[in-house]
């Protein structure tokens, strides 16, 4: 066994193969930027985009020396759900996380990552930016196309993580239908 694939070997539930290929490309993107730099992952809504997040982070912890992760979404909802999707998949996170909390402390280290929501992010960018820049950060920014540039969550969220040590960017649908740039997202043309 490869040490690439001991780190899925003791989760509690065995990943999809899409899973695993994606957990693969992520790596070796990351390792060609010296173990910095942004991921995008698009894949069909309820395809098992969470999972393989929660794959990611793992590869991230194990070969990049990430110690903390910031996991961002559009809705509550999904911000709390995500605690329990990823405890399923051995990582430990939490939602109660409010910015006043974060503001007296630094992130527990008893913990994987937190979970938060893009209107907390836009509240206080400046200190999810102290956050995700004080030590070794992987933030994953969820349903992705909700941001735009020089609109308030999109300002927010590239002003907090743009100096975070690797982004996963998620979405089902990587773009947006006005045409505004969406941050840490670079498209190419396909020949």
């Amino acid at each position: 066994m490869s040490s690439f694939d001991s780190i899925f070997a003791d989760l509690p539930r065995e990943p999809f193969t899409w899973q695993i290929e994606q957990a693969r490309k992520f790596h070796d993107k990351i390792q060609a930027g010296d173990g910095s730099g942004t991921f995008a992952l698009v894949a069909a809504p309820n395809s098992g985009k969470t999972d393989a997040a929660a794959l990611n982070i793992h590869v991230a912890m194990s070969s990049f020396k990430i110690t903390s992760s910031i996991f961002v979404s559009p809705s509550s909802v999904i911000r709390d759900q995500i605690v329990d999707d990823f405890a399923f998949l051995g990582l430990i996170f939490s939602a109660a996380q409010p910015n006043r909390k974060l503001i007296k402390s630094r992130l527990d280290p008893a913990l994987d990552g937190i979970s938060v929501t893009y209107a907390q992010v836009t509240r206080f960018p400046d200190l999810f930016r102290k956050l995700s820049s004080q030590q070794p950060t992987m933030v994953v920014l969820d349903e992705v196309h909700h941001l735009a540039s020089d609109l308030s969550w999109g300002d927010a969220c590239k002003h907090a993580f743009e100096h975070s040590q690797i982004r996963l960017v998620m979405s089902g649908t990587p773009f947006r239908c006005d045409g505004n740039a969406i941050p840490f997202v670079r498209y190419e043309e396909d020949a």
